[in-house]
């Protein structure tokens, strides 16, 4: 992993201690376009199908364990509406790195790719970038259930984010 791929990972790390307002793009936009990747490159075979439905709980359980301890903070925005800032913090870096190894697991054991320390960085790297950058996914040409694994994590995040806090979805919504 070259110098650059350190920054990035270290300015990733220390983003998730920072509020940041959602926006309509990353919080709801994101994570249709992935549920949309999702389905349209599905293998829609039957012995898919565990697969599929195991990634799915897997991502979910993800997800929601991210969702259920981000913070909020509130704030009145300069039109005086109540609007809110949002923080991941550690558990959503700790579910950041499971959804990394499941990643790694999936090219070992589905895509039969071989793992080595250059592919880690490399995986380690592009994830961050996904998250930091995330209009670089629309090329993307990731195999099913690696979108399985994004779309069911990023859509209960949101969701979960949205039914903790009733803001969350004013905020977004501008």
């Amino acid at each position: 992993m070259d110098l650059f791929g350190i920054a990035l990972i270290l300015y990733f790390i220390k983003e998730q201690f920072t509020y940041e307002r959602p926006t309509w793009f990353g919080y709801w936009f994101l994570p249709l376009y992935t549920v949309g990747m999702m389905l349209i490159s599905f293998s829609y075979q039957w012995q898919n199908m565990p697969t599929f439905l195991t990634l799915l709980v897997i991502g979910s359980l993800i997800g929601g364990f991210q969702g259920r301890t981000a913070k909020f903070k509130d704030y009145l925005s300069v039109g005086g509406q109540l609007r809110t800032q949002v923080r991941g913090g550690g558990v959503y870096l700790l579910g950041w790195l499971l959804i990394l190894v499941i990643q790694l697991i999936v090219d070992l054991l589905l895509l039969h790719q071989t793992i080595s320390s250059t592919r880690f960085g490399k995986e380690l790297v592009g994830t961050v970038m996904d998250d930091l950058f995330p209009w670089l996914a629309f090329g993307s040409s990731q195999a099913w259930p690696l979108w399985t694994l994004a779309a069911s994590s990023t859509i209960i995040y949101t969701l979960t984010l949205q039914l903790r806090s009733p803001v969350f979805q004013a905020t977004t919504e501008t």
